[in-house]
């Protein structure tokens, strides 16, 4: 899904980082004959939230949302911030990051098919030491073929 904008930040990234092949400067700082500001970068696929003032409709549209971050703008220096409920991408400067939360590694809630079944198995096991009980999800062709071995 966000495979180019992974490709354009790794990019970004490495034109900033010091290379043996050219003594130990970069490529942004042999073009740009200075070296590069490294406290502009963020971790790829954080929570952010955008300053949004210049995109709202109306004055009461609200000033920032959560978005993922998903790479640095080629045309200035602004970060590209996505927005998941309406796939928009944002361009800001002013941007809040929570590089500990990464809301694409939250794990997605089960939709039961018609092709699984739940097993609750007891808590003496000890598989889950957070809880007395949980649930494994078995295909139901599994679970008939063990059912229909025993």
């Amino acid at each position: 899904m966000f495979w180019e904008d992974a490709f354009l930040t790794a990019v970004f990234i490495i034109n900033r980082l010091p290379t043996p092949i050219l003594n130990h400067k970069s490529p942004y700082e042999m073009v740009h004959h200075q070296k590069p500001d490294y406290n502009f970068l963020r971790t790829f696929g954080c929570a952010c939230w955008p300053y949004l003032r210049p995109y709202n409709r109306h004055k009461l549209d609200f000033g920032s949302k959560n978005c993922i971050f998903i790479g640095y703008s080629i045309g200035h220096r602004g970060y590209k911030c996505l927005d998941i409920s309406t796939n928009r991408i944002f361009v800001s400067r002013h941007v809040v990051f929570d590089e500990n939360l990464y809301p694409y590694t939250a794990p997605k809630p089960l939709n039961p098919s018609s092709n699984t079944t739940f097993v609750m198995l007891p808590s003496n096991l000890n598989l889950s030491s957070t809880s007395s009980f949980f649930f494994l999800e078995v295909p139901l062709h599994h679970l008939l073929h063990q059912t229909l071995c025993i």
